[in-house]
């Protein structure tokens, strides 16, 4: 992390320490005499690395804690950090309480008063998120308001275009092959804006490298829109837990409907093609609970996407994403309904 998010952390984590009364007595007696030891009179030539000792104490309260008592502050933390992005969902939510997020350290890409950079990214074969920090540095606007890139580009060291948003064409789908898209953004002061781009892919291939292209941005103050032109192009490595990703594939029960399923079971979602030897009726599938997909204890799952299209008169395919995660639990065995029409259903398990 870098050092402003390691003051933030740091800050977090000793208040919540100060708050929290789940810590047993044991445990709050050896991190306050640790702590007053280094303040002793023989530690004084050690002051330098006081700092760094005291964040280390830090982190064994973090584990104490939700080891012994605290689920209220095991919570806590996992909000902290899945606030790093402004737009999310469940299934993202999941990857990065698990650990599944890239910090990025780097300065401000800085081209007419205007500063970008990112400071999270994460990526799998269905979701990239990306989180974007904009930082105003003239002295002739008081408060930003608002903020959209009008011109970016998101490429691979392979010269895949994962994502393209332009005044021309505000998403590129035929390039970019996004399926869904959403930008949110959060203001931090009159001058910083965090914003979020969160791009979904029937599949993103396993990228080393992230090649960001900005060249027009669009600010709003106080109601006025001004549109800047600059070149803020910077380059990412990507971790390897986002090149060499961990997926699952479920076996599935056969049914006269279906004449291939496909299932990846991923770090941020689940994804289910099925290609069929029967149209469906357009009516009938998106009526509420025409598609169920639940566990062995009848938790039902809703999805998040879902794409379909008869092909042909005797043909049809249809894809789902649900924000089922490979860190989630019972979901080794799956049962999925889908009314195709008044006469006509599926009814398969799947089994990881």
């Amino acid at each position: 992390m870098n050092q402003e998010n390691n003051d933030n952390l740091d800050k977090f984590l000793f208040d919540a320490y100060e708050k929290n009364k789940d810590i047993p007595l044991s445990t709050q007696n050896i991190i306050d005499n640790t702590i007053d030891n280094l303040f002793a009179e023989k530690n004084v030539k050690h002051k330098k690395s006081f700092n760094f000792v005291l964040k280390r104490v830090a982190v064994l309260v973090i584990s104490l804690s939700v080891v012994t008592a605290s689920t209220v502050f095991a919570k806590d933390i996992i909000n902290f950090f899945t606030s790093i992005f402004t737009n999310s969902n469940k299934g993202v939510d999941t990857a990065v309480e698990n650990g599944y997020v890239q910090n990025v350290d780097m300065d401000f890409i800085e081209d007419n008063n205007l500063g970008v950079k990112v400071d999270y990214v994460l990526m799998d074969d269905h979701n990239l998120n990306i989180s974007f920090v904009y930082k105003y540095l003239g002295d002739d606007v008081s408060q930003i308001t608002g903020l959209n890139y009008m011109d970016l580009t998101i490429k691979d060291e392979n010269e895949n275009v994962l994502y393209r948003s332009s005044k021309d064409n505000q998403n590129d789908n035929m390039v970019s092959n996004i399926t869904k898209y959403t930008n949110n953004q959060q203001i931090i002061d009159n001058t910083t804006i965090r914003s979020s781009l969160l791009a979904a892919s029937n599949n993103f291939p396993k990228s080393e490298m992230l090649y960001i292209s900005i060249n027009n941005i669009s600010l709003n103050s106080n109601d006025e829109l001004i549109n800047v032109n600059g070149n803020w192009n910077f380059s990412i490595n990507l971790a390897d837990k986002f090149i060499y990703r961990t997926s699952y594939k479920y076996n599935c029960s056969d049914n006269k409907y279906i004449n291939n399923i496909e299932t990846l079971l991923t770090d941020t979602s689940l994804k289910i093609t099925l290609q069929l030897n029967t149209p469906f009726n357009k009516n009938m599938i998106y009526l509420y609970n025409s598609i169920i997909l639940k566990d062995v204890d009848n938790k039902v799952y809703s999805y998040t996407e879902m794409s379909s299209k008869n092909t042909s008169d005797s043909t049809s395919s249809i894809t789902l994403f649900y924000p089922i995660t490979i860190y989630d639990t019972n979901i080794d065995k799956l049962f999925l309904h889908i009314d195709l029409d008044t006469d006509k259903s599926i009814d398969i398990e799947l089994l990881k």
